[in-house]
């Protein structure tokens, strides 16, 4: 029986580029959704609401920018 020699370097680099485009996905989402809050604070609701809210995205896209340039 031969041995066949698996090629994993082509598999990973097709995964890794898979989660980039995957994190840049959402990464557009999520200043869509800031875009969107931002947008929503003028109308007159809970402002203080909608900073937490745009605040906390802010940071989750911080975050998922970190993560893509790993």
């Amino acid at each position: 029986m031969e041995k066949t020699e698996i090629g994993y370097r082509p598999l990973i680099t097709n995964l890794t580029d898979s989660i980039h485009d995957d994190v840049r996905s959402v990464r557009s989402r999520v200043r869509e959704a800031i875009e969107l809050l931002e947008q929503g604070r003028d109308t007159g609701t809970d402002a203080e609401k909608f900073d937490a809210a745009v605040a906390n995205l802010r940071g989750v896209e911080q975050r998922l920018a970190g993560l893509a340039h790993r």
